[in-house]
């Protein structure tokens, strides 16, 4: 039987050679995971080191020596950010491409944030009308989008 520290070698081998998009897609497929054993806390400790090989910039959520998995993030260059604090033409950019994967033609100068916050956004859309909220879930690309036409 493995120990955390063997699960931790093997798991930094596999990460490190990941993309970084498919990095931040194995760090938000953790968020909400209550579980615990000792092959996640080789998984999770890995992940926070190759992060670390790979300079992206984690401060958001953590430190040298913990990090959160409470809410998704978001990579813009070597920085990860929450829903809430991404640069907003950032996080137009990362709905527009969201919305977009619908095949809805909206243009971005027709989308207007209502609300944001680290579990979701809420956004108009004048094209429709329509009002949308959209899970931090949803845009980590791991939920849906929910919808009210008013």
């Amino acid at each position: 039987m493995k120990n955390s520290i063997e699960y931790y070698k093997e798991y930094v081998d596999l990460l490190a050679q990941k993309s970084d998009d498919e990095l931040i897609y194995s760090f938000n497929v953790q968020v909400g995971n209550f579980g615990w054993g000792v092959a996640r806390s080789g998984y999770l400790s890995a992940l926070h080191k190759v992060l670390e090989l790979k300079e992206i910039d984690y401060s958001e959520i953590g430190t040298s020596k913990r990090m959160s998995y409470r809410n998704h993030v978001y990579l813009v260059g070597d920085k990860l950010f929450l829903l809430s604090t991404l640069p907003y033409e950032n996080l137009i950019n990362i709905v527009y491409n969201y919305l977009c994967s619908f095949y809805l033609n909206i243009k971005k100068e027709e989308m207007k944030l209502e609300h944001v916050d680290e579990k979701a956004l809420l956004i108009k859309i004048n094209t429709f009308p329509f009002l949308a909220r959209i899970t931090s879930s949803s845009l980590a690309g791991l939920g849906k989008v929910e919808y009210n036409g008013k």
